[in-house]
């Protein structure tokens, strides 16, 4: 969706034709370096000649992607901000003049959840008007991963089998919810911050 919005944001500015080219010079770079990578693997001789002339292209293919990049940074600056759109900074959220006042309410907040894979726990960052704070989860990405898989296996049994569970499980029962699961997920997102920022302005 944002690749779509960004070239329509390229067309809009007459620049459709090198958004594309920027697009396709982008796919070209990718494959240049999965073909890089299986050059490895060749023989020694071959694969240090074949190495060359890739390098030499990727040489060339960088110069046309800075290239198409600095003329579309310049005639469509709103091709970026869907293409790569940048942070918004706690700072703009909490202004209350000029444009980016209209981005936070006084009686909104901004929740942001930041999981992390494994035995690892995720973030929860909270902005509104007056203050910023962050809080850690209270369950590891893979703890995460499991009570929602068993209980979106509840809901949807079919979408959400296991392939060789026998299906008279506990956890695809029709009208099976796990009540507890979900609580515990709820608590485990819902703890009190463990560090509050003050208005950065």
């Amino acid at each position: 969706m944002a690749r779509s919005a960004a070239l329509a944001a390229a067309q809009a500015t007459g620049v459709g034709i090198q958004a594309e080219a920027y697009e396709a010079a982008l796919l070209s770079w990718d494959q240049l370096d999965q073909q890089f990578a299986k050059s490895e693997s060749t023989d020694a001789t071959q694969g240090v000649e074949r190495r060359a002339t890739l390098s030499k292209t990727r040489l060339a293919l960088s110069s046309r992607i800075d290239m198409l990049a600095a003329e579309l940074k310049s005639k469509a600056p709103l091709y970026w901000d869907f293409r790569s759109p940048e942070p918004v900074p706690i700072g703009a959220l909490q202004s209350r003049s000029g444009a980016d006042a209209a981005l936070l309410s006084d009686n909104e907040v901004l929740i942001v959840f930041l999981l992390m894979p494994g035995n690892a726990n995720g973030l929860t960052f909270a902005v509104s008007k007056q203050s910023a704070a962050w809080a850690r989860i209270g369950l590891s990405g893979e703890e995460l991963q499991e009570r929602v898989t068993r209980l979106r296996r509840q809901i949807d049994p079919e979408g959400y089998a296991v392939p060789g569970a026998s299906t008279s499980s506990s956890d695809s029962a029709a009208g099976a919810f796990d009540r507890q699961v979900a609580y515990d997920m709820y608590r485990a997102f819902a703890r009190r911050p463990d560090n509050s920022v003050g208005n950065p302005r």
